[in-house]
């Protein structure tokens, strides 16, 4: 998802913890179960100095449930944060008011525990995709060597009880690294006046 800042611009809000009162865009999506959300405003698509949080809801500061001030790598921020079902709002802001120009979003939802997959790559950091405990459909869950069961049927649980075990996260587990991002999918308009027209965002449910 590509916007704009306005230089200059109003600003309606801004995190608590991590400032931003420039200019701002809110976004907003809605999931059906449980979710890991990475969103960042990294890379060649992004030229300014952004801030970006995440509410339950878009006006009230108290609701953030995660912010980024510059990662570590550029300008751009990244987020990330296990969801339950609700709405939710992504809202990139300007650093301050003498920055604007243009901003790439990009947001990307992988499975949370209990979520219906094929594939590990599906499932959120630390999950697995692999049958529940007495078969039956894949779901993103715990890894083998972490799940509290003992999958094997030798008498031992997970790590380092077990001794086919290495590390809790044996058995398919992710870190946060190397997490393909993917833009939003579907319609997202551009809104303004930051919360009071916040583009519905569809990405990836």
């Amino acid at each position: 998802v590509t916007g704009m800042l306005t230089m200059g611009g109003m600003s309606d809000l801004a995190s608590a913890t991590c400032g931003g009162v420039g200019d701002e865009v809110a976004y907003e999506f809605a999931l059906a179960a449980p979710k890991f959300l990475r969103a960042t405003t990294t890379g060649g698509g992004s030229a300014i100095d952004t801030v970006l949080y995440l509410r339950s809801d878009c006006m009230m500061s108290a609701t953030e449930l995660a912010c980024n001030d510059d990662d570590g790598t550029s300008m751009g921020s990244t987020i990330e944060r296990l969801l339950e079902p609700g709405v939710y709002y992504i809202i990139v802001d300007a650093k301050n008011g003498m920055v604007g120009g243009q901003f790439q979003l990009n947001v990307e939802l992988l499975g949370g525990d209990g979520s219906a997959c094929m594939d590990s790559t599906e499932c959120g950091p630390g999950l697995a995709c692999r049958p529940p405990v007495g078969g039956g459909a894949m779901i993103c869950r715990d890894p083998v060597c972490g799940d509290g069961a003992d999958d094997d049927a030798d008498g031992k649980i997970d790590y380092p009880n077990d001794p086919g075990c290495g590390s809790p996260t044996d058995g398919g587990g992710l870190t946060t690294a190397g997490l393909p991002i993917r833009p939003a999918r579907g319609p997202v308009d551009r809104p303004r006046g930051g919360c009071a027209r916040a583009g519905r965002a569809r990405p990836r449910t």
